[in-house]
């Protein structure tokens, strides 16, 4: 249904004070509006880290307009892993679409050089309007290619809001391509990330002293490589939209799960990783914990912390330093902070961590001035978050990032002394008109105390260096490939 959209001069201000606002959703489902953020992953760039696969799209010229566009920008060597087969009207009503995709895809492939190991395909919200017989249609395909893995996606965003997202269906069909095995060992896989996880994250040190290899498709060169996901003994993932895949494969491979939130205060954060090392010690047998079958509970336990990146360090066979050293380094870095940005405001938005109350809330309780928080809806893993935020910080305003009154904001946010806020992520960057950023998204790669310890060296950062937004917050996908 069409719904008319004011002129800017009539279009209410979008934002509320989080005291106003209501769990989980802050704001009424409208039509949407999408800012000139482009840094967020979408299907393509996610589908892109499964090593030698190919992905094809079947939908109308106008949503295949922005998925050719990001194969596009990924450079030539992504791009040739990618193809499309197009609906036009003609093709709903005069055309038989099983035959249509099958001899399509058939082609597709049969032009290719060499085989792909995988193939992604996405079929739209157009097939389930029709009722195509996709049983049928990947039953044929397997008959005729018996030696390429399909993956059975779905680019539907008419549904997105009342069935399973787009993204969490890719992952789920990504690691359904790992084939089963009676191989075991005793690593760990990092499952559903984008980014490659930092080497000094509370998760690769704890992994690292437990004598634990981690696996993530991320660090995969070959196909071979993501097949070795299989043979791990249990998962763990960090992005919310990893669950269906996690469940999948606890039920395919008998991987055990644990999910892991982006959290950020202290609290949490131990909470979270007593919760992994418990995890860890009845997922994987005793004899894989290293010398003595010993499992290094000082590094988790209330006498002994994991240490972040850059921070002082003793010999391993001295690694003893209390939980009470870790965050005194950290409190004196934030009294550091705190003189250095001088009640300066800052603006958080959902892109740049999955948890975005959880953020808030840690810099709010080191008397730093969160003023503005982008988001749409509240998570249950943030709800706590939001309701200390709602009690101790009732000014904060939130604002929606697709309600489309955002595109007439004005983007030129002063604080009270005239200076223009310091943004996390390239949403909150784009609103307030700020040159004083971290473009990061989904965490930019880290975890635990050491992700604290990498924001505020960014936030420091971004206080002293301006940068220009545009040439940044243009490209698609942070830290995926861009020819631009």
């Amino acid at each position: 249904m069409l719904q008319r959209i004011l002129p800017p001069e009539k279009l209410p201000d979008p934002s509320i004070p989080i005291a106003e606002a209501t769990y989980p959703s802050p704001f009424p489902h409208t039509l949407e509006y999408s800012p000139a953020a482009r840094g967020t992953w979408n299907i393509v760039h996610t589908g892109m880290l499964v090593p030698d696969a190919h992905q094809i799209y079947i939908c109308a010229a106008g949503c295949l307009r922005g998925v050719i566009l990001t194969a596009a920008e990924m450079g030539d060597s992504y791009r040739r892993r990618f193809h499309t087969l197009e609906l036009r009207e003609r093709d709903l009503y005069a055309t038989d679409q099983e035959t249509f995709l099958i001899e399509g895809i058939t082609d597709i492939l049969r032009r290719l050089t060499e085989l792909p190991p995988a193939v992604l395909v996405f079929t739209a919200c157009v097939h389930h309007f029709l009722g195509c017989n996709l049983t049928y249609v990947y039953r044929t395909l397997r008959d005729r290619f018996p030696a390429v893995q399909f993956a059975e996606c779905i680019m539907d965003p008419i549904r997105q809001t009342k069935a399973m997202p787009p993204e969490t269906r890719e992952r789920l069909e990504i690691y359904r391509l790992l084939k089963k095995t009676n191989a075991r060992d005793n690593a760990i896989n990092l499952i559903g990330s984008n980014l490659v996880l930092d080497e000094n994250s509370d998760i690769k040190e704890l992994l690292k002293a437990a004598g634990l290899p981690l696996r993530d498709i991320t660090e995969c060169a070959t196909y071979d490589d993501f097949q070795q996901l299989a043979k791990s003994t249990a998962n763990i993932y960090t992005n919310p939209f990893t669950k269906a895949a996690a469940e999948d494969l606890e039920k395919r491979l008998g991987q055990p799960f644990l999910y892991l939130p982006q959290v950020w205060t202290y609290e949490e954060l131990e909470y979270q990783e007593e919760r992994f090392a418990t995890f860890l010690a009845s997922a994987c047998h005793p004899h894989n914990f290293g010398p003595a079958g010993r499992f290094p509970w000082e590094f988790l336990h209330p006498q002994g912390v994991l240490f972040p990146r850059e921070m002082p360090r003793r010999p391993a066979n001295q690694r003893q330093s209390s939980r009470e050293e870790l965050l005194a380094t950290l409190e004196l870095r934030f009294d550091t902070l705190k003189r250095q940005l001088e009640d300066r405001s800052i603006s958080i938005d959902v892109t740049f961590t999955f948890l975005p109350f959880s953020l808030a809330r840690l810099l709010v309780s080191h008397n730093l001035h969160v003023a503005e928080i982008y988001v749409d809806a509240i998570t249950p893993d943030d709800e706590p978050n939001f309701r200390w935020l709602q009690a101790q910080t009732p000014h904060i305003r939130l604002f929606p990032t697709k309600h489309p009154a955002m595109r007439t904001q004005l983007r030129n946010h002063l604080d009270k002394n005239g200076r223009e806020p310091i943004a996390l992520g390239q949403k909150a960057t784009y609103f307030t008109g700020t040159h004083h950023f971290v473009p990061a998204i989904e965490g930019g790669g880290h975890y635990g105390f050491e992700a604290i310890y990498w924001l505020q060296a960014e936030l420091s950062k971004a206080a002293l260096l301006p940068q220009d937004p545009e040439p940044i917050i243009k490209k698609k996908a942070w830290g995926a490939p861009s020819c631009l």
